[in-house]
């Protein structure tokens, strides 16, 4: 798909959410309607075209994060987990809740990217874990806790009704996944398990 058409949407889409009309896009990008419609055939498979989008910029900021020499294994995998595309408002909670209610199927699919290209997340862990940074687990617990807890947030609209930022709410969803509860160097800290 055309990234002046991709750009345009997500530059539609981010100031009125699916509620944009192909007018607006047409206006957006300075071309008649017709013209767009030459370009994509409904606003459905533009969507779709920019959920792709957003999924390949994610993984090309995620290879950057595994390319970087300079960070350890767990320091790669948190800013992996936490990697929103550039287009970050696409994220934000009150237009996943529109995608999810207009286009279901669109919504179902950025859903069975997220659970897509672990591979080398898993490869990551297991190198923290031989390196001693990381504490071994099932690497299969560890996605379904994380994609179950990032699913929940859109389904249980928790951050609408906390009105916290979606990348603050990311972030501290992995905090806890990495770090647990426990305050470093707090009394309780490595005490035995009951």
């Amino acid at each position: 798909m055309d990234l002046r058409l991709i750009e345009a949407g997500l530059s539609v889409f981010q100031q009125k959410g699916v509620r944009f009309t192909m007018d607006d896009l047409s206006h957006a990008m300075g071309i008649s309607k017709k013209t767009v419609y030459e370009l994509v055939e409904s606003k459905e498979a533009l969507i779709a075209g920019i959920i792709g989008h957003v999924h390949e910029d994610i993984h090309r900021q995620q290879a950057a994060i595994l390319a970087d020499a300079g960070l350890r294994p767990a320091e790669k995998l948190e800013r992996i987990l936490t990697v929103l595309p550039v287009y970050g408002t696409f994220f934000e909670y009150g237009r996943l809740a529109e995608l999810e209610e207009k286009y279901p199927v669109q919504f179902e699919r950025m859903t069975v990217l997220l659970n897509q290209g672990w591979e080398t997340t898993f490869d990551l862990y297991r190198e923290g874990v031989a390196q001693g940074t990381l504490r071994p687990c099932h690497p299969d617990l560890f996605k379904t806790l994380y994609t179950s807890a990032v699913t929940a947030l859109f389904h249980d609209r928790f951050v609408l009704r906390h009105q916290m930022p979606y990348a603050d709410t990311l972030k501290e969803v992995v905090s806890i996944l990495m770090h647990g509860f426990v305050q470093s160097g707090s009394a309780n800290e490595g005490a035995p398990e009951a």
